[in-house]
């Protein structure tokens, strides 16, 4: 098994990066992407959701990047991010709109006249 690397990036990267600076957020981008994909990927199993989940994890780590403490490493607070972006993303998924669980109740529930009155389980 490959050992595991981080991007170690420069304090003064972190420092720009927590001011919100264009070029300290495209840099933290740049070198954490890929495994930020990774971990979206992990959770939701879908290129398209896992690419949504990346764009969503940098978005919101930009707008609490003042409370990112520089001095600590960037990658499990960005992967944090990530997977909670996309268990978010798994979830809203997973719900089916109402109008449309109405319609497959409509098509899969049996008529009155096929229903018996055994019970289906007894102890």
């Amino acid at each position: 098994m490959a050992a595991r690397t981080t991007t170690a990036l420069a304090p003064s990267v972190l420092d720009s990066f927590r001011r919100g600076e264009d070029s300290g957020v495209r840099e933290v981008y740049l070198a954490y992407n890929g495994p930020v994909f990774a971990v979206a990927w992990s959770v939701l199993g879908d290129r398209e959701l896992a690419v949504e989940a990346v764009q969503d994890t940098f978005v919101r780590a930009w707008r609490a990047a003042a409370r990112y403490d520089p001095t600590q490493d960037i990658a499990p607070w960005l992967f944090t991010i990530a997977r909670r972006v996309s268990v978010d993303i798994w979830r809203s998924r997973r719900r089916m709109p109402t109008a449309e669980l109405e319609e497959t109740s409509a098509r899969v529930a049996p008529s009155k006249t096929h229903v018996t009155s055994a019970p289906v389980w007894a102890p």
